[in-house]
């Protein structure tokens, strides 16, 4: 089986999302991978329900046929801080990692095999700490298995 990697590194619009603005109030800006996500500007002032949102929007690649399995691969800057995620939205519907899938260096994947839209917007949220190591996303990826 051949494996096929497409980067989705620039642009991701990222979002702070505090407790006192909804989502589509937020003030974004671009980014591009890598990022570490204490360049919001996230300061003491912010409460644990607070929410660093980022969002890449992306076409489905062609030639996908039904069998063809696909997965998205989201680095962090360590392999166990996948738990920093709080959550990962494809197309507005919450996904999961696969713990029977994971490649040679450990990052998990997650299986959106047949879920791919024509146009895609993919969120990824993390909750914000005041004080907590700051998280580095390395990478975002499409891993297209044949």
């Amino acid at each position: 089986m051949a494996l096929h990697r497409i980067r989705l590194a620039a642009p991701w619009e990222v979002r702070l999302v505090t407790a006192l603005v909804a989502e589509t109030d937020a003030t974004s800006s671009t980014c591009k991978l890598p990022f570490a996500l204490n360049d919001v500007g996230v300061n003491d002032a912010v409460s644990d329900s607070d929410t660093i949102v980022l969002t890449r929007k992306f076409h489905r690649p062609s030639g996908l046929v039904e069998s063809t399995r696909v997965f998205i691969e989201i680095e962090l800057d360590d392999v166990g801080s996948s738990t920093s995620l709080k959550t990962v939205l494809l197309n507005k519907v919450a996904l999961s990692f696969s713990d029977d899938r994971s490649g040679a260096n450990g990052v998990p994947h997650i299986d959106v095999s047949g879920r791919l839209l024509a146009f895609n917007v993919l969120q990824l949220q993390f909750p914000v700490a005041a004080g907590q190591t700051p998280v580095r996303l390395i990478s975002v990826s499409l891993l297209i298995e044949e």
